[in-house]
C-alpha cells in the first residue's frame, strides 16, 4: 500500500480555494494512488522497456490459462459515473503466433471475485511500443463493491503459447475512488522544498481550519523548518526553509489542529507518515568521451582497441570515444574517479552508446556499468541493460537504487560492453560511447 494517510469525521495557514479537477484517476504509474501490482501464474519485476525510455513494471506470463496482475486500490471505486479504464502497455513480439493476442480486464470486489467482476476484453494490436487500450465495463451491471483491478495477458491460453509473453505497464488509470475516509498521497515536489499531501478521494478540503500544526522529519529523526503551509480544495502543501537531497527518507506528522473535507470528515492525527521522495534527479557530466574529463582519469580499456577523441559518427565536429571488441571473453572500458561516491546516494548513471549494426545476432550484445574499488572485481556492484538499437545514439540508464553495497564507498568504475562472448560472436563489434553523468561525488 501506498504512503496514504486518512480523515475521519475530525505553522501559520495561508488558506486557498482552488478548483476541484475530476477525470481519470491514475492507480498504477507516475503519480499513482495504488500500491505495487501483484502477479499471479507469471513472474513481475522491475525492468528497463526495449524503448530504453524508463524502467517499469513487466509480467512474464507463465503456465496457465489466466496468469497476470492484480492492482488493489486503497478504497472503493466510485463508478456512479464513468466507468472507463485506461491501459498504456508494452506487449513485446511472442516467439510465435497467438490464437488469443488480447488483454483482458475485470474489476473486482475486495474478495477478487470473478463471478460478480465487470470485464472486457481489448485486442493487442501492436507489439514492441506503448499503446493505451481503453476498457469500458458501462454496459455491465453493478453487483457489489469494487476496489480491484486484474489485468490477463491472453485469457483462456490453455496450450500455453502465450507462456513467456512480456508486458510492460507504464500507467493504469480509471475512476475515481470513494472512501468513508478523505485518502491523501504524500509526496515531495521536484525541488525537495515542499511536502505534498493530495487528496485522492471525491470530496474537497474545507479551509475553513482551526491552527493545525505539521511535522517534517528526515532521515529518521533531524526536525525540517517549516515556511508556511497551504490549504487548497485538494491539496495541502508544506513549504521547507531548506529543501531535501534525492536520497533522504523523508516522514510527515500531523499533531494539532482541525481540517475538515467539505462533506464534515475531520482529519485523524497521524505520525512519522512516510512520504515518498520525487526529488529531480540531477546529474554531473563525468566525461564526455571526447577529451573533456572533468570528473574521471587514467581512462583505459582491455579486450578490444579504444580510441578517444575521434568524431562522432552523426557529427563531425564532436568528439567522442570508439571501442572495437576483441576476440576476449571480457572486455570494457575502465577510469578511475577523481571522488568517491557513496552508492547509497549516487544511485543512477546514464551514458549514450552508438553500437553499428553488425550485421549479425550477437548473443551477448550488453552493456555494463560496475561500479568498484581501484577497478578491481571484488564487492563490485554492476547493472546491465541489452543493446537492441543500432546505429543511431541511445542513452542507457543504470539505477542502483535497492541493490545492497558490501562497500561504503567507490573510487573507479568500468564500462563492459559485448560481454561475456564465449562464443566470440561479439568479435569486432564497434561501439562508440560519450556523456557518462552521474551523481554529486561525497566531497563535491
Amino acid at each position: 500500500m501506498k504512503n496514504f494517510i486518512y480523515l475521519s469525521l475530525f505553522c501559520t495557514f495561508l488558506l486557498v480555494s482552488s478548483p476541484s479537477i475530476f477525470g481519470q484517476t491514475v492507480y498504477h504509474g507516475k503519480n499513482g494512488i495504488a500500491g505495487d501490482l501483484q502477479p499471479f501464474l507469471g513472474n513481475l519485476s522491475t525492468t528497463a522497456s526495449p524503448l530504453n525510455d524508463g524502467e517499469y513494471s513487466m509480467f512474464e506470463k507463465g503456465k496457465g490459462a489466466y496468469g497476470g496482475v492484480v492492482l488493489s486500490l486503497p478504497a472503493l471505486l466510485d463508478l456512479s459515473g464513468s466507468r472507463v479504464f485506461k491501459v498504456t502497455a508494452l506487449v513485446k513480439s511472442p516467439k510465435g503466433p497467438l490464437k488469443n493476442n488480447t488483454l483482458l480486464l475485470a474489476v473486482r470486489n475486495e474478495a477478487n471475485d470473478g463471478m460478480t467482476q465487470l470485464a472486457q476484453m481489448q485486442k493487442v494490436t501492436k507489439y514492441d511500443e506503448w499503446v493505451t487500450y481503453s476498457f469500458d465495463v458501462s454496459n455491465n451491471p453493478l453487483k457489489t463493491d469494487y476496489s480491484k483491478l486484474v489485468l490477463i495477458m491472453s485469457p483462456k491460453d490453455d496450450d500455453g503459447e502465450a507462456v513467456g509473453v512480456k508486458v510492460f505497464f507504464k500507467e493504469i488509470s480509471g475512476p475515481g475512488i470513494t472512501s468513508e475516509d478523505v485518502l491523501l498521497n504524500a509526496k515531495t515536489n521536484l525541488e525537495g522544498n515542499q511536502v505534498i499531501l493530495d487528496v485522492v478521494t471525491k470530496d474537497d478540503l474545507d479551509t475553513k481550519t482551526k491552527k493545525p500544526v505539521f511535522k517534517v522529519i528526515k532521515n529518521g529523526y533531524k526536525n525540517v523548518a517549516i515556511e508556511n503551509v497551504t490549504v487548497e480544495a485538494k491539496r495541502i502543501i508544506i513549504d521547507l526553509e531548506k529543501p531535501f537531497k534525492r536520497s533522504e527518507d523523508v516522514k510527515v506528522s500531523y499533531t494539532k489542529g482541525k481540517i475538515t473535507d467539505v462533506s464534515g470528515k475531520e482529519i485523524k492525527y497521524f505520525k512519522h507518515q512516510m512520504v515518498k521522495n520525487e526529488v529531480a534527479l540531477k546529474l554531473l557530466r563525468y566525461t564526455d568521451f571526447g577529451g573533456n574529463n572533468a570528473h574521471i582519469n587514467g581512462l583505459a580499456a582491455y579486450g578490444g582497441q579504444f580510441s578517444a577523441g575521434v568524431a562522432d559518427p552523426l557529427d563531425a565536429n564532436t568528439k567522442v570515444s570508439t571501442f572495437t571488441k576483441g576476440s576476449e571473453v571480457w572486455s570494457a572500458i575502465r577510469f578511475k574517479l577523481n571522488q568517491e561516491i557513496d552508492p547509497k546516494v549516487n544511485t543512477v548513471f546514464k551514458v549514450k552508446v552508438y553500437c553499428k549494426n553488425p550485421g549479425k545476432k550477437v548473443t551477448n550484445n550488453k552493456i555494463f556499468l560496475t561500479l568498484q574499488i581501484d577497478n578491481t572485481v571484488k564487492n563490485q556492484l554492476v547493472q546491465s541493460t541489452d543493446i537492441q538499437v543500432f546505429d543511431q545514439w541511445v542513452e542507457y540508464e543504470f539505477d542502483f537504487t535497492g541493490m545492497s553495497p558490501k562497500e561504503a564507498t567507490f573510487n573507479s568504475a568500468s564500462i563492459m560492453l559485448g560481454s561475456p562472448d564465449k562464443d566470440h560472436d561479439a568479435e569486432g563489434v564497434v561501439y562508440y560511447i560519450k556523456d557518462l553523468k552521474g551523481g554529486e561525488f561525497i566531497m563535491n
